[in-house]
């Protein structure tokens, strides 16, 4: 039931919407990958505006939560962050996971409730047996 309502929900939503975030995520890593190819004197100012630009172009949901999961992911690119603000991330992270789990959880159990009410459902038999 939630896999078809999503389906539904992904068939009816526009396609600029399904494709913003996979193209804002082309865009981004290839700003990355110029950034790690530029000379260690080169002023980032221009990365950071082009960043933003990016960012900007797109209407994504770019929280905080995804930098701390690509930081934590790729600690080898940020050695300068201190070791609370790793635990600080991992927190962030873990309580933004905890909520969707209990997001998650509140859907199934509703879908299941209501798919039993309406299994239960004297209206459910009487459909079913003028189908038949």
């Amino acid at each position: 039931m939630v896999i078809s309502g999503s389906i539904v929900r992904c068939g009816n939503t526009p396609s600029h919407l399904i494709v913003a975030p996979y193209r804002c995520a082309l865009e981004v890593n290839s700003l990355r990958r110029e950034l790690s190819a530029k000379p260690h004197d080169e002023s980032l100012s221009g990365f950071s505006s082009r960043y933003d630009e990016i960012l900007g172009r797109y209407n994504v949901n770019h929280d905080t939560v995804d930098y701390d999961k690509y930081r934590l992911e790729h600690p080898d690119e940020f050695p300068s962050v201190a070791a609370e603000d790793t635990a600080s991330a991992r927190k962030a992270i873990s309580r933004t996971d905890h909520a969707l789990n209990i997001f998650m959880t509140t859907v199934i159990t509703i879908t299941a409730g209501l798919t039993a009410l309406a299994v239960g459902s004297p209206l459910f038999f009487q459909t079913s047996s003028t189908a038949s």
